[in-house]
């Protein structure tokens, strides 16, 4: 294999593969598979569950694949300055010269990297506005789960029709429902489960001003400026969250009016105490014009009040201050928390998203 290629181009190629290569999942994942053809260099990274596909124009002086160290390449070419590169392959090394640096790596073989199938014709497409996609992503998707033995629940779930974009996540104890119209026009609605990690590693790869989907049943590709990205999808159908969250709003029987800088400025006070051992609730005491706070930390006690407008009866309950932080995100202005006493849901709705998170147990 032989080719001559931009330094930037090369770099600009590189930089997304390597993100998605893995040397814990395959030894051989822990390269990037550049193959030399038809006046370009193609590069693919994959780790098992996400898949980076990238390319740059080249003249190809000789045809050929190999498993390329991208990380270790990119990083060298970043400290060059000349603008053509020259590579080719032989023992057993890819040979990398920019003006009169030099550098030789050890590659692997390309019939060692693990086949990976093309998109099909038939994959069903949408294209939306990239901003639009990833803000429903960043406004919803933080209550899907880290970790679960429920792998569904570490998904976000995502379903697009010709007038509106939907996006669900839960992890068994908050949840978030982000629905907006949206002119897609695609006419029969589509519905897939992407896992939270790997949509957060598609975000930080495409940043074109437009996006296109493609997906099947076992995969969705994301394409934008010249970078395709694919991922795996859930199997496992989604939970009827959405349905949950409207029958715990429309159930409140206590509605909790407050300011939500003020409530946002009482619980960055709180995350910024030293942590404990263990998940210690936040008691939250709501009266008809007052809501008082009690957090216990080990060290000490911090308490504060805040002024709010009761409709119900006064009433205590416990949360984890990082969720109701976390659901105070996408809220401005005066917000009314609907609740259902010590035991029941708290649940936020304003604007294009509905919130809910559990209460925790009070410590007598």
């Amino acid at each position: 294999m032989k080719f001559a290629v931009n330094r930037l181009d090369f770099i600009k190629a590189l930089e997304p593969a390597v993100k998605a290569t893995s040397g814990k999942e395959m030894a051989i994942l822990g390269n990037v598979l550049l193959t030399a053809e038809s006046g370009k260099i193609k590069l693919c990274g994959y780790n098992l569950s996400v898949t980076v596909f990238t390319s740059a124009s080249a003249a190809i002086d000789e045809q050929g694949a190999a498993c390329i160290d991208g990380q270790a390449i990119a990083a060298f070419l970043q400290k060059c300055s000349e603008t053509n590169v020259i590579a080719d392959t032989a023992d057993k090394k890819i040979n990398i010269k920019c003006g009169k640096a030099k550098t030789s790596l050890l590659y692997a073989e390309a019939e060692d990297y693990p086949p990976i199938e093309p998109m099909p014709d038939t994959a069903a497409t949408v294209t939306l506005e990239t901003d639009e996609l990833f803000g429903a992503v960043k406004t919803a998707g933080y209550a899907a789960a880290d970790a679960s033995p429920r792998k569904v629940l570490e998904c976000i779930n995502i379903s697009i029709d010709k007038s509106r974009i939907k996006l669900i996540s839960c992890d068994g104890y908050r949840a978030a429902v982000y629905s907006k119209k949206s002119d897609s026009g695609i006419a029969a609605g589509k519905s897939f489960g992407i896992f939270k990690n790997d949509i957060k590693t598609v975000m930080s790869i495409i940043s074109s001003d437009e996006i296109t989907l493609k997906f099947t049943e076992k995969h969705l590709e994301f394409d934008g400026g010249g970078v395709s990205v694919r991922t795996n999808l859930s199997a496992e159908r989604y939970p009827e969250i959405e349905k949950q969250v409207k029958k715990n709003i429309e159930a409140a029987c206590q509605h909790v009016t407050v300011d939500s800088a003020k409530l946002k400025e009482t619980l960055a006070k709180i995350a910024a105490l030293p942590r404990v051992s263990g998940d210690v609730p936040l008691r939250i005491d709501i009266s008809s014009d007052k809501i008082s706070f009690l957090y216990n930390f080990g060290n000490g006690i911090f308490t504060d009040e805040i002024d709010c407008r009761l409709e119900g009866d006064p009433f205590t309950v416990g949360v984890k201050t990082a969720f109701l932080s976390e659901m105070l995100k996408a809220v401005r202005g005066s917000v009314t928390l609907n609740c259902s006493g010590a035991g029941g849901a708290i649940t936020v709705s304003q604007e294009d998203v509905s919130q809910m998170i559990m209460p925790m147990r009070l410590r007598k």
